[in-house]
């Protein structure tokens, strides 16, 4: 049987200014345009016909947004565990402020949440999310919440290339700092980071984790506190 794919296809083939047809998800002027919502396809699409000619997705007709891979019906698994969208898994670790966490991840789509940062009453204070070619900081405090953005360099696609992309938060007394791919990165103030104490990985991300690092080892998640949904050790290989 074959295995759905890790990424989201948007594809269109038109045939003038107003026609065109969308395969597996559509831009977001075309659903705003029809209020068809945020509707995405996730699996295998094959042996797609335009009347009666077989569909050729290397056509120059054909504008593919995002990473297309290939469904495989023998695919090789890794030891990374695969977030299906609104899967997400608490580790058995307690954090703190001078702690180091690190997530590597490979994402399905331009956005989605990587890890919070709770209290012991499972309350969110930080949470870090993708948000298209950026990193969304969100913090709470007294009900409030503020936003903090981190801006990458280009495209759109930024997460969504089928490569391997890090998230890294230093802990501190009264801030996090969060790094992305070694690079850029963002110092934001939080009243309430002395409460910190667990790590909520996913929620509305597709796609695959490893094993994140504590201060530079890295913590299993074969028996965490909670998993709802996340599939261990079952990230396919060469069809991300």
């Amino acid at each position: 049987a074959l295995i759905p794919l890790l990424k989201a296809v948007v594809s269109t083939q038109s045939t003038g200014d107003d026609n065109g047809i969308c395969v597996g998800g559509a831009p977001p002027d075309v659903l705003s345009a029809n209020q068809v919502g945020n509707a995405m396809f996730v699996g295998c699409i094959s042996d797609i016909e335009l009347n009666n000619v077989a569909f050729n997705p290397g056509s120059s007709d054909v504008t593919v947004v995002g990473h297309l891979p290939l469904c495989m019906e023998t695919p090789q698994l890794t030891p990374s565990h695969y977030f299906g969208g609104d899967a997400y898994i608490v580790p058995d670790v307690i954090v703190g402020p001078a702690d180091a966490i690190e997530i590597r991840f490979r994402s399905s789509r331009q956005t989605g949440e990587i890890v919070s940062l709770m209290d012991l009453y499972n309350s969110t204070v930080v949470r870090v999310a993708l948000d298209n070619y950026m990193v969304t900081i969100s913090t709470k405090e007294e009900e409030e919440e503020s936003s903090y953005v981190i801006e990458l360099e280009g495209s759109d696609m930024y997460f969504c290339d089928g490569n391997s992309h890090s998230i890294a938060l230093q802990l501190n007394l009264s801030s996090i700092t969060v790094t992305v791919d070694n690079g850029a990165s963002l110092t934001v103030e939080v009243a309430e980071s002395e409460e910190i104490s667990r790590l909520r990985l996913g929620d509305q991300f597709i796609g695959c984790m490893e094993d994140p690092l504590v201060n530079g080892s890295p913590l299993s998640l074969t028996y965490p506190l909670d998993n709802s949904g996340v599939m261990l050790n079952s990230c396919p290989d060469q069809t991300f």
